[in-house]
């Protein structure tokens, strides 16, 4: 994995950064609802994955039990899906799982934000084979935080590489 300071992800990208109408269409998403911009977003995203890399299932990062309840969905599975199809790769919506509920990460600052996130991953046992190369998907990435930690869980397991995808991202 290389130096302690590495991230545990091969590498990241993001089509976006988190303003205007790429903003507008994931607060949309978030906060009230509206979640047909996601698609076109998510087909952008897709077209910004390496052809290296070595993806053979997409992974969406989950959402808190609590915010899932609330809002009826994930954001970043609703976009996951899409990036798999693609990427004529598989949707593997169970591979990660929350072990506790977290609080939301905008407004805390960086070290919070690791801490915060500090063994709210897990995989499951799975009946199936591991894959070997996963990407992970989220709507928008700050810090890299949130990947970080998923990421983390899915190498404790022997995944041996670990992509990061956001639709955008706050600089």
């Amino acid at each position: 994995m290389g130096a302690p300071d590495a991230p545990a992800f091969d590498g990241l990208r993001t089509p976006f950064t988190f303003s205007g109408d790429a903003r507008r269409a994931v607060l949309e998403a978030k906060f009230r609802g509206v979640t047909a911009l996601l698609p076109p977003l998510a087909r952008s995203a897709a077209a910004v994955v390496p052809a290296a890399w070595t993806v053979e299932v997409v992974v969406p990062i989950p959402l808190a039990h609590g915010r899932h309840r609330a809002r009826g969905y994930n954001q970043a599975e609703i976009a996951a899906r899409e990036v798999a199809r693609r990427l004529g790769v598989p949707l593997d919506a169970g591979r990660l799982r929350r072990t506790r509920e977290t609080r939301p990460q905008a407004g805390l600052v960086a070290d919070a934000r690791a801490t915060n996130l500090q063994g709210a991953f897990a995989v499951p046992v799975a009946d199936s084979p591991l894959p070997s190369g996963v990407l992970l998907v989220d709507d928008v990435t700050t810090t890299g935080a949130t990947f970080e930690a998923a990421a983390r869980a899915l190498r404790a397991v022997g995944i041996r590489h670990v992509y990061a995808l956001a639709l955008t991202r706050e600089d």
